[in-house]
Protein backbone atom coordinates (compact mmCIF):
# COMPACT_ATOMS: atom_id res chain seq x y z
CA UNK A 1 0.00 0.00 0.00
CA UNK A 2 1.33 3.35 -1.00
CA UNK A 3 1.59 6.06 1.95
CA UNK A 4 -0.20 9.12 1.77
CA UNK A 5 2.98 10.81 2.23
CA UNK A 6 4.77 9.29 -1.10
CA UNK A 7 1.63 10.19 -2.94
CA UNK A 8 1.59 13.48 -2.75
CA UNK A 9 5.18 15.48 -3.41
CA UNK A 10 5.66 19.36 -3.55
CA UNK A 11 9.21 19.33 -5.24
CA UNK A 12 11.02 22.50 -4.96
CA UNK A 13 14.24 21.75 -6.19
CA UNK A 14 15.42 23.77 -8.83
CA UNK A 15 17.74 21.03 -9.90
CA UNK A 16 14.93 19.12 -10.74
CA UNK A 17 15.15 20.04 -14.41
CA UNK A 18 17.60 22.34 -16.73
CA UNK A 19 16.36 25.08 -18.28
CA UNK A 20 16.57 23.71 -21.50
CA UNK A 21 15.25 20.45 -20.79
CA UNK A 22 11.74 22.64 -19.66
CA UNK A 23 12.09 24.68 -22.89
CA UNK A 24 11.81 21.21 -24.34
CA UNK A 25 9.71 19.15 -22.38
CA UNK A 26 5.19 19.82 -22.87
CA UNK A 27 4.44 17.88 -19.72
CA UNK A 28 4.68 20.58 -17.21
CA UNK A 29 2.38 23.56 -17.41
CA UNK A 30 3.57 27.09 -17.27
CA UNK A 31 2.14 29.06 -14.59
CA UNK A 32 2.85 33.00 -13.96
CA UNK A 33 2.86 34.29 -10.26
CA UNK A 34 2.66 37.96 -10.98
CA UNK A 35 4.29 38.74 -7.57
CA UNK A 36 6.61 37.12 -5.27
CA UNK A 37 7.94 39.87 -2.41
CA UNK A 38 9.42 39.98 0.73
CA UNK A 39 9.84 42.61 3.50
CA UNK A 40 10.13 45.15 0.36
CA UNK A 41 10.31 48.69 1.56
CA UNK A 42 7.35 51.38 0.01
CA UNK A 43 5.89 54.46 0.32
CA UNK A 44 4.51 55.86 3.18
CA UNK A 45 5.49 53.24 5.69
CA UNK A 46 4.60 50.01 3.79
CA UNK A 47 6.23 46.63 3.74
CA UNK A 48 5.42 44.28 1.07
CA UNK A 49 5.42 40.48 1.06
CA UNK A 50 3.40 38.32 -0.39
CA UNK A 51 2.79 34.60 0.89
CA UNK A 52 2.00 31.55 -1.98
CA UNK A 53 -0.52 28.32 -1.15
CA UNK A 54 -1.53 25.93 -3.03
CA UNK A 55 -3.20 23.10 -2.84
CA UNK A 56 -3.04 19.32 -4.47
CA UNK A 57 -6.76 17.89 -5.01
CA UNK A 58 -5.44 14.66 -7.21
CA UNK A 59 -4.18 11.57 -5.33
CA UNK A 60 -0.89 11.47 -7.32
CA UNK A 61 2.67 13.33 -6.71
CA UNK A 62 2.85 16.66 -8.24
CA UNK A 63 5.38 18.66 -9.04
CA UNK A 64 5.96 22.56 -8.03
CA UNK A 65 9.26 23.98 -9.06
CA UNK A 66 11.07 26.29 -8.80
CA UNK A 67 10.39 27.60 -5.79
CA UNK A 68 13.09 27.48 -2.64
CA UNK A 69 15.98 24.94 -2.65
CA UNK A 70 14.66 22.60 -0.64
CA UNK A 71 12.19 19.59 -0.89
CA UNK A 72 8.57 18.84 0.82
CA UNK A 73 5.99 16.35 1.40
CA UNK A 74 2.82 16.22 2.28
CA UNK A 75 -0.23 13.87 2.20
CA UNK A 76 -2.87 14.55 -0.72
CA UNK A 77 -5.67 16.75 -0.06
CA UNK A 78 -4.01 19.22 1.72
CA UNK A 79 -3.13 23.20 1.55
CA UNK A 80 0.52 24.34 2.39
CA UNK A 81 1.81 27.34 2.14
CA UNK A 82 4.93 27.14 -0.64
CA UNK A 83 7.99 29.00 0.14
CA UNK A 84 8.67 30.90 -3.17
CA UNK A 85 11.93 32.59 -4.29
CA UNK A 86 11.78 35.89 -4.00
CA UNK A 87 13.97 38.51 -6.12
CA UNK A 88 15.56 41.05 -4.94
CA UNK A 89 14.17 44.74 -4.24
CA UNK A 90 15.63 45.88 -7.74
CA UNK A 91 14.59 42.87 -9.99
CA UNK A 92 11.41 42.45 -11.27
CA UNK A 93 8.62 40.85 -8.79
CA UNK A 94 7.27 37.85 -11.27
CA UNK A 95 8.57 34.87 -12.03
CA UNK A 96 6.98 31.35 -13.80
CA UNK A 97 6.71 28.03 -11.19
CA UNK A 98 5.79 25.30 -13.48
CA UNK A 99 3.11 22.16 -12.35
CA UNK A 100 2.58 18.79 -13.94
CA UNK A 101 0.55 18.91 -17.00
CA UNK A 102 -1.46 16.27 -16.26
CA UNK A 103 -2.36 16.97 -12.79
CA UNK A 104 -2.20 21.00 -13.32
CA UNK A 105 -6.51 21.19 -13.07
CA UNK A 106 -6.28 19.92 -9.66
CA UNK A 107 -3.34 21.93 -8.17
CA UNK A 108 -4.83 25.54 -6.93
CA UNK A 109 -2.60 28.46 -5.54
CA UNK A 110 -3.60 31.61 -4.02
CA UNK A 111 -0.79 34.48 -4.00
CA UNK A 112 -1.71 37.46 -1.37
CA UNK A 113 0.14 40.31 -1.03
CA UNK A 114 -0.41 42.76 2.12
CA UNK A 115 1.59 45.81 3.97
CA UNK A 116 3.36 43.52 6.77
CA UNK A 117 3.37 46.84 9.00
CA UNK A 118 -0.54 46.98 9.08
CA UNK A 119 -1.65 43.45 9.04
CA UNK A 120 -4.19 42.61 10.51
CA UNK A 121 -5.85 45.79 10.14
CA UNK A 122 -5.33 45.58 6.65
CA UNK A 123 -5.16 41.68 5.04
CA UNK A 124 -4.03 42.65 1.87
CA UNK A 125 -5.00 41.56 -2.03
CA UNK A 126 -5.43 38.27 -3.78
CA UNK A 127 -3.20 38.82 -7.03
CA UNK A 128 -4.67 36.27 -9.68
CA UNK A 129 -2.52 33.08 -10.52
CA UNK A 130 -1.85 33.35 -14.45
CA UNK A 131 -2.32 30.03 -16.23
CA UNK A 132 -1.45 29.03 -19.67
CA UNK A 133 -4.79 29.73 -20.90
CA UNK A 134 -4.89 33.33 -18.60
CA UNK A 135 -2.45 34.71 -20.91
CA UNK A 136 -4.06 36.91 -23.75
CA UNK A 137 -2.30 36.99 -27.40
CA UNK A 138 -1.47 40.48 -28.65
CA UNK A 139 -3.55 42.50 -26.56
CA UNK A 140 -4.79 43.34 -23.32
CA UNK A 141 -7.41 45.92 -22.13
CA UNK A 142 -7.52 47.25 -18.50
CA UNK A 143 -11.22 48.91 -17.58
CA UNK A 144 -12.09 51.57 -14.70
CA UNK A 145 -8.62 52.73 -13.94
CA UNK A 146 -8.47 56.21 -11.32
CA UNK A 147 -5.98 59.07 -11.88
CA UNK A 148 -6.60 60.76 -8.43
CA UNK A 149 -3.40 61.62 -6.61
CA UNK A 150 -4.71 60.01 -3.62
CA UNK A 151 -3.73 57.03 -5.23
CA UNK A 152 -0.74 54.98 -6.11
CA UNK A 153 -1.64 53.54 -9.52
CA UNK A 154 0.73 50.72 -10.94
CA UNK A 155 1.12 49.11 -14.19
CA UNK A 156 2.77 45.81 -14.64
CA UNK A 157 3.03 44.13 -17.91
CA UNK A 158 4.75 40.48 -18.28
CA UNK A 159 5.08 38.46 -21.61
CA UNK A 160 5.81 35.34 -21.98
CA UNK A 161 8.43 34.99 -25.03
CA UNK A 162 11.90 33.67 -25.44
CA UNK A 163 13.28 36.93 -25.45
CA UNK A 164 12.44 40.91 -25.07
CA UNK A 165 8.79 42.43 -26.72
CA UNK A 166 7.77 45.97 -27.24
CA UNK A 167 4.56 46.63 -26.94
CA UNK A 168 2.14 50.21 -27.18
CA UNK A 169 0.64 52.02 -24.37
CA UNK A 170 -2.42 53.46 -25.09
CA UNK A 171 -4.45 55.09 -22.48
CA UNK A 172 -8.10 56.84 -23.07
CA UNK A 173 -10.72 58.18 -21.13
CA UNK A 174 -13.19 55.80 -20.22
CA UNK A 175 -15.90 56.30 -22.85
CA UNK A 176 -12.92 58.10 -25.44
CA UNK A 177 -11.49 56.55 -28.71
CA UNK A 178 -8.84 58.95 -29.05
CA UNK A 179 -5.79 58.25 -26.77
CA UNK A 180 -4.78 61.04 -24.28
CA UNK A 181 -1.32 58.62 -24.30
CA UNK A 182 0.57 56.59 -26.96
CA UNK A 183 3.79 55.74 -25.78
CA UNK A 184 5.85 52.70 -26.97
CA UNK A 185 7.00 50.47 -24.01
CA UNK A 186 9.47 47.95 -23.90
CA UNK A 187 9.42 44.17 -22.18
CA UNK A 188 12.54 43.52 -20.83
CA UNK A 189 13.34 39.82 -20.21
CA UNK A 190 16.20 37.96 -17.82
CA UNK A 191 18.02 35.12 -17.79
CA UNK A 192 16.51 32.28 -17.54
CA UNK A 193 13.50 33.24 -19.73
CA UNK A 194 12.11 29.55 -18.82
CA UNK A 195 11.57 31.20 -14.90
CA UNK A 196 11.65 34.90 -15.32
CA UNK A 197 9.18 37.00 -17.69
CA UNK A 198 9.76 39.80 -19.84
CA UNK A 199 8.66 43.07 -18.20
CA UNK A 200 7.87 46.42 -17.84
CA UNK A 201 6.14 48.49 -15.17
CA UNK A 202 5.24 52.00 -14.87
CA UNK A 203 5.07 52.39 -11.22
CA UNK A 204 2.80 55.87 -11.07
CA UNK A 205 0.73 55.86 -14.07
CA UNK A 206 -0.65 59.53 -13.48
CA UNK A 207 2.76 61.09 -11.83
CA UNK A 208 4.62 59.73 -15.47
CA UNK A 209 1.36 60.49 -17.63
CA UNK A 210 0.14 63.53 -16.12
CA UNK A 211 -1.94 64.41 -19.24
CA UNK A 212 -4.00 61.28 -18.06
CA UNK A 213 -5.68 63.30 -15.17
CA UNK A 214 -7.94 64.80 -17.66
CA UNK A 215 -9.95 61.74 -17.06
CA UNK A 216 -10.81 60.26 -13.47
CA UNK A 217 -11.16 57.51 -14.80
CA UNK A 218 -9.32 55.95 -17.86
CA UNK A 219 -8.95 52.40 -20.24
CA UNK A 220 -5.73 51.21 -20.25
CA UNK A 221 -4.29 48.93 -23.30
CA UNK A 222 -1.59 47.37 -24.04
CA UNK A 223 -0.89 45.91 -28.08
CA UNK A 224 2.23 44.02 -28.68
CA UNK A 225 4.10 45.45 -31.69
CA UNK A 226 5.00 41.69 -32.77
CA UNK A 227 2.81 39.35 -33.92
CA UNK A 228 2.15 35.93 -31.49
CA UNK A 229 3.13 37.47 -28.22
CA UNK A 230 1.47 36.19 -25.07
CA UNK A 231 0.93 39.17 -22.94
CA UNK A 232 -1.02 39.75 -18.87
CA UNK A 233 -1.05 42.80 -17.20
CA UNK A 234 -3.04 44.36 -14.01
CA UNK A 235 -3.14 47.35 -12.49
CA UNK A 236 -2.57 47.73 -8.71
CA UNK A 237 -4.56 51.02 -6.91
CA UNK A 238 -3.01 51.80 -3.12
CA UNK A 239 -4.17 54.26 -1.14
CA UNK A 240 -1.67 57.01 0.43
CA UNK A 241 -3.90 56.93 3.45
CA UNK A 242 -4.32 53.30 4.33
CA UNK A 243 -2.11 51.29 1.89
CA UNK A 244 -5.12 49.77 1.37
CA UNK A 245 -4.27 47.58 -2.47
CA UNK A 246 -7.45 47.22 -5.01
CA UNK A 247 -5.92 45.44 -8.34
CA UNK A 248 -7.34 45.61 -11.99
CA UNK A 249 -7.32 42.61 -14.63
CA UNK A 250 -8.05 41.92 -17.75
CA UNK A 251 -11.81 40.78 -18.13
Amino acid sequence: MVSAVSRFHVVVAVSLLSTAAIAADTSYERILIPITSADTAGAHGALWTTELWVRNDSDQPVSVFPLTFSDATTPEHVTLPLAVARPSPDLPPGQFIYVTRTLADSVRFNVRVFDANRVPAVWGTEIPVIREKGFLRDRVVLFNVPTSSDLRISLRVYGATDGDANVRLRIFDMRGSEPLLDAPLHLASRAPVQYNPAYAQVLSLSDTFPQIRASAQVRVEITSEQSGVDLWAFVTVVSNTTNAITTITPQ
